[in-house]
């Protein structure tokens, strides 16, 4: 061994040793943030949900509604938490518990999967960052499934690596285990059932497939559809029925805009020339065939290159582009196959396609919802009908720019710079490097093509240790090839990962200090797209305090109004259930035909004109309502003299007080 040989080797055990040190102080301080003051502050609304089907469990010993139906998001952790409070924890420490165990069971798997991709140097830096990372922190610390099932998504990571890249058959049984308990745990848990179908493209034989390979498919097909059946099913109503004129009520505040999707081509809007100019790029695609018919025998690649062409003629350019970059990370082709003159008209193809959906969106009415629309709105408005199928930009690319746009915008590049150099650097790259990256690209496309009832970064949020693991070993590839003759290089590539992350909206010092603080706890200060970020919650149990010590007199009426949860939680002695037919979750929350909410079990009433007569029978109501929906609800009742008794500046909860018999005193 030379003596630079040594001197590499001596440089390298030194780095690995402190930086174990550091890694295990960050773990240690990471841990103690997890726990600190976890179960002080009352339930955020989500959080509610989950701690009432609970209450449930413990009660009935299924999750079962008591006006009917059943409960089934996070399952196996809803009986988890259950066994947690018979221990003795509180409903809000015990589902918080398991968040922030599961957000450290996880970095075990950081670490595994962060040293087959880059070395130790790789494992033991993203379990440091990871360990102080404040979405990591503040999601682990969050009572619902988001960080239960990151930790198993990094766990099936392993074992898919080891079953595709290994070779390891064994390996297979912790995949198909994984992904069927991740349905027990979130919904988007049946992405682990899209990836079992991947190792077969990922070892493909030329592009193709032998017989084992097949009756692989089949399986994973099968067990994906049981899977996807299961979580789509929706247990809530059985055995109820909504309101017959549920549908008439909620048209009246929420009528049809009668806006029709642009999706498709709008014929009556689009010039006859158009017509015309559109056999161009047809032509082109027609041309084509001929040298994707002529990749028959490695029909992978032909039938990849036939969906990027049909989806190109459809306006659906990201499609073409996610599709172009896995048949080429997967090595079902090779990007000089691309550049061959056979493959001309295919390229022409996609290129004149572009131009012609361009031109039409510029020059047509159809993409339009104004005439008068600015040119900035019109280029968004192009730029979702162009790339707007699956939709990862209001499913990742909105909300992470929102909320950590320094993060997401660095991470994009990075691992732009890493698919390209898997793709024109191929022997550069190991197999697991490929196999993650085609992994993290099918699941964004999953999640953009899913449906999720609000647009925020914890949809997305199991996927964040992957796309860091990947952007940090692109980085310290960077690096290294800048200072490869240097013995300080992996020094310098640690140095220069920890800054990074250190100069993105994930590492806040004083945040972590604070965890625990009203302040911080309740998003005091916080901007509406960090709020989210982090999951926004209000203080619900001073609102019940307030209430216990003011709404006492004989006859005094208690309503939980609009865009109010988890109050009953806290006050008990709620009186009804107010549901404005404007809000979307009137047809969920609504039990035995609209007379009882599903989630308290307490009379509900959606109807304006019966809210006013039950205020109107009483001598002293008070109703509980989102401060931020008082502006638009006021005018209803604003013949009744509704006076503001009571603002939680914490919970963005307004209590209002009406008298209309006369018989009110002053709150």
């Amino acid at each position: 061994m030379s003596y630079s040989t040594r001197s590499q080797v001596a440089a390298d055990a030194g780095l690995y040793r402190i930086l174990a040190v550091c890694t295990l102080i960050a773990v240690f301080l990471g841990t103690i943030v997890r726990f600190k003051g976890l179960g002080t502050w009352p339930f955020g609304v989500d959080e509610y949900y989950f701690g009432k089907s609970v209450e449930n469990v413990l009660r009935f010993g299924v999750p079962a509604f008591e006006c009917g139906g059943y409960y089934t998001r996070g399952v196996l952790l809803q009986y988890l938490s259950a066994g947690l409070q018979l221990m003795g924890l509180s409903p809000e420490l015990a589902p918080r518990s398991i968040s922030a165990v599961s957000s450290l069971l996880a970095l075990p798997a950081v670490f595994l999967l962060g040293r087959r991709l880059h070395g130790t140097t790789l494992g033991l830096l993203a379990v440091a960052l990871l360990s102080l990372s404040v979405w990591e922190i503040e999601m682990g610390r969050f009572g619902r499934f988001y960080a239960p099932f990151q930790a198993v998504f990094l766990w099936y990571l392993v074992y898919f690596l080891r079953y595709t890249v290994d070779r390891k058959r064994q390996a297979l049984q912790g995949m198909v285990v994984l992904s069927i308990l991740s349905v027990f745990i979130w919904e988007g848990g049946v992405l682990l059932a899209v990836a079992n179908l991947l190792p077969p493209f990922l070892n493909h034989d030329r592009s193709r497939l032998a017989m084992p390979q097949w009756w692989y498919l089949v399986g994973m097909t099968a067990l994906l559809l049981a899977l996807y059946w299961f979580v789509n099913f929706d247990f809530r109503q059985i055995g109820d029925n909504l309101p017959p004129d549920i549908d008439e009520v909620v048209s009246e505040f929420r009528p049809d805009s009668g806006v029709e999707s642009k999706r498709l081509l709008d014929t009556v809007n689009m010039h006859p020339l158009f017509l015309l100019i559109g056999l161009i790029p047809l032509a082109f695609a027609g041309w084509s065939l001929r040298w994707i018919f002529g990749l028959r025998e490695r029909w992978l690649a032909a039938a990849g290159l036939l969906l990027a062409l049909g989806a190109a003629l459809l306006h659906q350019f990201l499609v073409v582009v996610a599709v172009l970059a896995l048949l080429l990370m997967a090595r079902m082709l090779d990007w000089r196959e691309l550049l061959d003159r056979r493959a001309w008209p295919f390229l022409g193809a996609i290129a004149l396609t572009t131009v012609f959906w361009l031109a039409f969106g510029l020059g047509t009415a159809a993409w339009r919802p104004s005439p008068a629309m600015p040119l900035s709105d019109i280029v968004v408005n192009l730029a979702y009908q162009l790339i707007g199928f699956p939709d990862v930009l209001e499913m990742i690319a909105r909300p992470w720019g929102q909320a950590v746009p320094i993060l997401g915008l660095s991470i994009l590049v990075l691992l732009v710079v890493a698919a390209g150099r898997a793709i024109f650097a191929g022997a550069a790259t190991t197999p697991t490097e490929r196999a993650l990256l085609v992994v993290a690209l099918v699941m964004v496309l999953f999640v953009g093509a899913a449906s999720a009832p609000r647009l925020e970064t914890r949809y997305s949020f199991f996927l964040y240790p992957l796309l860091l693991l990947l952007a940090l070993a692109m980085l310290l590839h960077v690096v290294g090839f800048l200072s490869r003759k240097s013995l300080v290089a992996p020094l310098l590539g640690v140095v220069a990962a920890a800054t990074w992350f250190a100069l993105t909206e994930d590492f806040q010092p004083r945040h972590l200090v604070n965890i625990d603080s009203p302040e911080i706890n309740f998003r005091q200060g916080m901007k509406p797209r960090v709020r989210s970020h982090y999951y926004g919650r209000g203080d619900i149990r001073a609102t019940a305090q307030w209430l216990s010590a003011h709404a006492k007199q004989p006859g005094d009426l208690v309503i939980s109004g609009p865009g109010i949860a988890s109050l009953d939680f806290y006050f008990p002695e709620i009186d009804f259930v107010y549901i404005h037919p404007s809000d979307g979750r009137l047809r969920a929350w609504s039990c035995k035909r609209g007379t009882v909410e599903r989630w308290s079990n307490l009379p509900m009433v959606f109807r304006p004109a019966e809210l006013e007569t039950l205020i109107q029978a009483s001598p002293r109501t008070y109703l509980v309502i989102d401060s931020r929906r008082v502006e638009a609800f006021l005018p209803e009742l604003q013949h009744l003299a509704p006076v503001t008794a009571w603002v939680n500046e914490r919970g963005n909860h307004t209590i209002l007080v009406f008298a209309p018999a006369g018989a009110a005193r002053q709150p």
